[in-house]
């Protein structure tokens, strides 16, 4: 059996993208294939990542459900994955990983994502939630995640590419 093909389900945002880097980080030293789903404006910061294989750009609208492209774009992505990491903790972001029949999906209880998640996360409430880059990290189940700090390096030619991808230049 080769490597756990898993998909990432990336948050919304840039900053919280970036704090999921030590996340994919632990995820690839224990051998896992990652491919990480993201809308447009995120994908650029998981390309810069050394730790992942690929990246879906998801042609999801900011706030939308659109049930029937997320069905078609899990009917493609059917059988392609062992696991799903779903750091959102909306609805809409662990109906991809449950729609392409992804076995084991991991996120934290919210938002009815109940019957979504196969492995479910205590949500702890804001006042008691750890910081984010150890909130994320937590998703891989390992325990030692209080200390992790995302590692960002990029050569000249990979910050050429990140820009060009979102239309800029130095």
């Amino acid at each position: 059996m080769g490597p756990l093909r898993s998909l990432v389900i990336a948050p919304q945002w840039i900053g919280d993208a970036v704090m999921t880097e030590p996340l994919m980080r632990r995820l690839a030293a224990r051998g896992e294939q990652l491919t990480v789903g993201a809308l447009p404006w995120v994908a650029p910061v998981y390309r810069a990542m050394p730790q992942v294989s690929a990246v879906i750009e998801l042609p999801f609208a900011h706030g939308g459900l659109q049930f029937s492209a997320r069905r078609r774009m899990a009917s493609a992505m059917a059988g392609e994955f062992d696991i799903a990491y779903v750091c959102p903790n909306s609805l809409k972001s662990a109906l991809l990983p449950l729609l392409a029949k992804i076995p084991k999906r991991v996120g934290y209880l919210g938002e009815a994502r109940i019957g979504l998640l196969t492995h479910r996360l205590k949500n702890p409430s804001k006042g008691k939630r750890p910081p984010m880059v150890a909130f994320y990290s937590a998703l891989s189940g390992e325990a030692d995640v209080a200390q992790d700090i995302p590692r960002l390096r990029l050569d000249d030619g990979q910050i050429d590419q990140a820009l060009a991808a979102m239309g800029l230049r130095r």
